[in-house]
């Protein structure tokens, strides 16, 4: 082994060391930085000129390609990063283990070496020496693996088996030790030729594995959301299209409508059990949520009003019944009042949206309706991130009070799988436009309205809608809940069931 190679491997175990140490000791950016010096030592031993921007550009590519794969199995749960969370809250692994994959670039060229033109031994020596340096994390704290660790494993020990022989391959300045300086010079040259290509053969490669492995992960996370939160309730068809009701109790009747994200589980979970010992609770999956279909054409607020309104004729209730909205299913109960009036006792909207906001929509509810990228996304990636999402989102939806434990058992994973997410994201994109129409309207809205705002609701503004809706509807009236967020169905179930039982008074 020459010098170069023998500090080449030293210097990657002392910042392989620097950066998984820095990491279990809370140091994020100690990886990063050790790197960066090893960097530009590496390319010092590297011929100037054009081979030490290739190796640059090979060094880069790898770090990137790597880290992308990682972020997959980080989104899935395989893998976890304890000592990160705080400082890094985000779905793409953090930097240090961005910053590993650029030093494991710089192997090839000089202490790998000699793994050049010896695929199965390169296959083995990833399918080991990958597994083995994320257990050497878990052993300083700086990584844990998921809830399946077998899983986690063998899912390490295939990345690293399928990369390292790709690496080796695509590495410039990496050849076969038995070739001889002649071959040596013309292998080079056919490297440098084939720059393009390889490059081009990474990309496609990591966006195989990446999309490929989302598709694998979102396959077995729709199947683990249908076993956590069953279909519950019978199938009722209205308009030709299989809508899933639950229902409990006797009595005068309430329709409950879900918001965005939700599913009428969010209702039997709350307020629906003790509500139940007095009124009819039906509780309606929305289209193409849940486990109701959806029409084909796009579905707004008000084309889900008209098939409510077909819904409650359909049941042949005794009486009209009361409509309780919440968030998104708000609009819808407001639309249906404004259809046919006559056909219900009154609405309780819980922190719904009633006028068009300013604020841009985010990108993600506008991906699924980009063509191809759109779908292909929707269909493998998307469900793995969301998923790790779900956390830090809860927080969002209850702040400024903490995520109650309840909250563990509604059904958000069933909104993430990829048909449930495009009615999500179409429902948030004809929102707006449809709230501007609708609004011109809610001096017509002939019923009782009762208006529950949380006063501190961070998706649903509470200066926007409620007061503009209560000061156009002539029969409303409007209840502020003070330091609540946008979940009051699950931190304030008292206040929404008092208000509905003097709405059925």
């Amino acid at each position: 082994m020459t010098t170069k190679n023998l500090l080449n491997f030293g210097l990657f175990q002392l910042f392989w060391f620097a950066a998984v140490v820095g990491a279990g000791s809370g140091h994020l950016w100690l990886g990063p930085f050790a790197v960066a010096v090893f960097l530009g030592l590496h390319l010092m031993m590297v011929p100037a000129g054009v081979e030490r921007l290739r190796e640059l550009g090979y060094v880069l590519a790898v770090g990137l390609a790597g880290s992308l794969v990682d972020s997959g199995l980080h989104a899935i749960g395989a893998t976890v990063y304890p000592t990160s969370r705080e400082a890094w809250p985000f779905v793409v692994v953090p930097p240090w283990i961005a910053s590993l994959w650029v030093a494991f670039a710089m192997l090839p060229r000089f202490s790998l070496g000699w793994l050049a033109g010896r695929r199965r031994l390169a296959v083995l020596f990833g399918a080991i020496g990958g597994p083995a340096s994320y257990f050497a994390g878990t052993r300083f704290g700086a990584v844990a693996v998921g809830d399946v660790p077998l899983l986690t494993w063998g899912a390490l020990a295939v990345e690293y088996a399928i990369l390292m022989p790709i690496m080796l391959r695509l590495a410039p300045g990496a050849s076969p030790k038995h070739e001889t300086e002649a071959q040596l010079a013309e292998s080079m040259e056919k490297s440098k030729r084939g720059a393009p290509k390889r490059v081009l053969r990474l990309v496609v490669l990591v966006a195989l594995l990446v999309f490929g492995g989302g598709y694998v992960a979102t396959r077995l996370l729709v199947a683990q959301a249908e076993s956590a939160y069953p279909r519950a309730g019978r199938d009722i068809l209205v308009g030709g299209l299989r809508q899933n009701v639950i229902s409990y109790g006797a009595g005068p009747p309430i329709v409950f409508v879900h918001g965005a994200f939700g599913a009428s589980q969010d209702f039997v979970e709350t307020v629906i059990p003790e509500l139940s010992s007095r009124y009819r609770c039906i509780a309606w999956d929305r289209p193409g949520h849940g486990y109701s279909e959806r029409p084909e054409e796009i579905a707004d607020p008000g084309v889900q009003a008209d098939l409510l309104l077909e819904l409650i004729r359909v049941l042949e209730l005794e009486q009209p019944p009361l409509l309780v909205g919440f968030s998104f299913g708000g609009a819808v109960t407001l639309a249906a009042g404004l259809r046919d009036a006559d056909a219900l006792r009154g609405i309780v909207l819980l922190n719904g949206p009633s006028h068009q906001w300013p604020d841009p929509l985010d990108f993600h509810y506008e991906l699924p309706a980009v063509p191809v990228l759109g779908p292909i996304v929707v269909e493998t990636i998307l469900m793995p991130f969301g998923v790790l999402s779900i956390p830090s989102t809860a927080e969002r939806v209850f702040s400024p009070l903490p995520v109650v434990e309840a909250f563990e058992r509604s059904p958000v994973s069933l909104s993430l799988r990829p048909a449930n997410y495009r009615a999500n994201a179409e429902d948030i994109r004809s929102l707006k436009p449809f709230l501007r129409a609708q609004s011109e309207h809610y001096g017509k809205l002939d019923l009782p309205l009762t208006i529950i705002v949380a006063e501190e609701d961070l998706v649903v503004s509470p200066t926007i809608h409620s007061p503009a809706l209560h000061a156009a509807a002539p029969r409303s009236s409007m209840i502020r809940i003070p330091g609540a967020g946008h979940q009051i169905l699950y931190t304030h179930p008292e206040i929404v069931i008092e208000a509905i039982d003097a709405a059925m008074d």
